[in-house]
């Protein structure tokens, strides 16, 4: 879906505003979670990551399986759009464990509320708190752009992000998703 906003995105930049970074520069900010760091994404060696993450196995660590693609995917659009001189900025915002009502008919096992009603009163930020981290990221220079935000700051990601197995992997997941993008929504990845 974010690839097709950025033809707009891109439009308002040229139209409305001067050189990428200059106040109401067009932001695309990506949701992302720092459950990226707590992955070891053994998927990364099967011949096909989505394909390998089709089904019920391991559904616990999904979630985090899917913070740390969607972060590599983020850092290699962005690298991409900076290739082709794209003037719109795209960043990765995480905006905490928050308290809110987003999951409130999914039936959890008894134990799993026990946790949350011990850690929401203690760790979990309020919704506004959150939508604060979106704000900010909205509102980040061009030296946000292909990067991750944690508490209002730019931010380091999981280690294997910045590792070189990280950086081939992010060019190795990039190409699948452009294979299974372009088959739904032909070119879809030329409004990089």
């Amino acid at each position: 879906m974010a690839l097709l906003l950025l033809p707009t995105l891109k439009n308002t930049a040229t139209s409305f505003y001067g050189p990428s970074g200059e106040p109401g520069t067009p932001h695309l900010c990506i949701v992302g979670s720092n459950a990226q760091f707590y992955t070891k994404f053994e998927q990364q060696n099967e011949t096909s990551i989505f394909e390998s993450l089709r089904g019920d196995r391991d559904i616990y660590n999904r979630y985090a399986n899917t913070k740390l693609i969607s972060l590599l995917i983020m850092r290699e659009v962005a690298k991409k759009m900076s290739e082709s001189e794209n003037p719109v900025i795209l960043n990765m915002v995480d905006p905490g464990f928050c308290e809110s009502e987003l999951l409130r008919e999914r039936t959890w096992p008894w134990y799993f509320k026990l946790m949350m009603a011990v850690s929401i009163p203690v760790l979990a930020r309020t919704a506004e708190m959150g939508a604060r981290t979106y704000i900010w990221a909205a509102s980040a220079g061009p030296e946000s752009h292909g990067r991750y935000i944690e508490d209002c700051e730019l931010s380091t990601p999981a280690p294997l992000a910045d590792a070189e197995e990280g950086r081939q992997l992010q060019v190795r997941i990039f190409g699948e998703l452009v294979d299974v993008l372009n088959g739904i929504v032909p070119k879809v990845t030329e409004n990089i």
